[in-house]
């Protein structure tokens, strides 16, 4: 009960702090909120992670690349039982869940904070405690320069609401808790995605791309956004490539031609770059097909709807059967989902369909098709929403934030700490319909608010 009512107190406070932003101007209202969130971070970092042993399993695979010389997609924390974070980590027969670009940067962390710590006399914390920080730092970092692109992009496409933006990432209390507090690595996700926001507007199209792929070689969900970020560059390409051509007078076929040499070489440039950074990527590690732990992500179902899908029908299909056909399901419809919404982002010739489009991207794969659903991914989003205009995607965002946090602060004491713990299904077929129940009751609340007055402005059908 005190953390909630301490996170009612923080999000109250966050809110306030949010609308005094949007009226606040000057050098002094930019050193409050970015110090603020400073002081935050700082004391935060000497938080112990109590619910992310994910931190541990992210250490013990650095470890395993930058102390062993081990393949952290290969080899697992029981072939290292000698190692000082053995008996914190909790997958200990598990490869590593997530890309190649986390990997090797957490092994250059842990191979760092090693030497560091071996060769530093005065050095007197802990190794355990050491890493821990080290990690820590990184998320901090990472989330430092997420709220620098958000501040960069609205300094510069909307300066109106720039301060009010950075507070809604800075100074959100799960962003705060869940990435410097608890050492979750999401935030390397979506700094990269803000990246290629930042690249778009700037017309990098293929620094845009390269930002995804980046992203996706951390946690796979930014390659989703590719089709858009591409509508937007061949779109806008477009425009380009007929406005220099409008004022020259060529020949039919040499009009066509010099129209799409600009496509083709945006196409052609970006593509092998993306092939050449994946294949550095993942060239220490490949091991066959199974590096990709494609297989290991259908079986994780939890707290989801999909999850409470294949509770419903793993009688009738079979266990393996029901989460083999349930994840193709929820792969093809965001799959189709993304792509729409690059559809919609080459139609939305605005800066801010990018942002629109990625957002969408999210909260549908959060609300109807993650497989494996957990509180701190509601961060997600949040980067996106601190571009976008007040209103209902901006609110659902926020919303959503801390609506997750029931799971681990509500619905994991009443249902998961019995004993003995209930079966798998049993929690499955409560456990994601209940996480997401206040979210889905929101966004239904919006769209019927958003219909009702458009019936009532309908005048009545004269009389025949």
């Amino acid at each position: 009960p005190r953390v909630i009512i301490g996170y009612v107190i923080l999000g109250a406070l966050y809110g306030l702090g949010w609308w005094a932003a949007q009226r606040a101007r000057g050098r002094a209202a930019w050193a409050i909120v970015l110090g603020s969130a400073l002081a935050s971070s700082a004391v935060l970092l000497f938080l112990y992670p109590f619910g992310a042993a994910d931190i541990f399993d992210n250490i013990m695979h650095g470890r395993i690349l930058g102390v062993y010389g081990a393949n952290p997609f290969q080899d697992v924390a029981r072939q290292f039982q000698s190692d000082p974070f053995y008996l914190y980590v909790a997958w200990k027969r598990s490869p590593s869940a997530y890309g190649p670009a986390w990997e090797l940067l957490a092994g250059g962390v842990a191979w760092l904070t090693q030497e560091t710590h071996r060769v530093s006399e005065t050095l007197r914390v802990s190794l355990v405690v050491a890493n821990v920080l080290a990690f820590k730092l990184v998320g901090a970092v990472f989330l430092a320069a997420s709220v620098g692109a958000v501040a960069a992009i609205l300094r510069r496409q909307a300066p109106q609401r720039a301060l009010a933006g950075v507070v809604l990432l800075a100074w959100n209390p799960v962003v705060l808790v869940e990435t410097v507090g608890q050492g979750h690595n999401d935030i390397a996700m979506v700094f990269w995605v803000l990246a290629a926001a930042w690249a778009l507007t700037r017309r990098r199209y293929t620094l845009a791309v390269l930002a995804l792929v980046i992203g996706a070689l951390v946690k796979f969900l930014p390659v989703l956004m590719i089709p858009a970020a591409l509508a937007i560059a061949l779109r806008e390409l477009s425009t380009l490539s007929a406005r220099a051509n409008g004022s020259e007078s060529r020949s039919r076929i040499a009009h066509h031609v010099s129209r799409f040499t600009p496509h083709l070489r945006f196409l052609l440039v970006t593509g092998l770059a993306t092939v050449v950074m994946i294949a550095i990527a993942y060239a220490p590690f490949w091991r066959g097909l199974e590096t990709l732990s494609i297989e290991r992500r259908q079986g994780l179902l939890t707290s989801s709807l999909p999850a409470a899908g294949w509770a419903v029908l793993q009688s009738s299909w079979g266990q393996q059967p029901a989460s083999e056909r349930i994840s193709l399901i929820a792969a093809g419809m965001t799959a189709l989902f993304a792509l729409w919404q690059a559809v919609r982002a080459w139609r939305d010739d605005d800066w801010l369909s990018f942002p629109r489009a990625a957002f969408n991207i999210l909260m549908f794969y959060l609300l109807l098709t993650c497989l494996w659903f957990q509180n701190w991914y509601a961060i997600w989003p949040l980067g996106l929403a601190a571009l976008l205009p007040a209103g209902f995607q901006m609110r659902l965002a926020v919303f959503f934030s801390f609506a997750a946090l029931a799971k681990p602060l509500i619905l994991e004491p009443l249902w998961l700490w019995q004993r003995p713990m209930p079966s798998k299904i049993w929690r499955e077929l409560r456990l994601g319909p209940a996480v997401m129940l206040l979210p889905w009751l929101y966004v239904l609340y919006t769209w019927l608010q958003a219909r009702l007055p458009r019936r009532q402005a309908t005048p009545p059908a004269a009389p025949p």
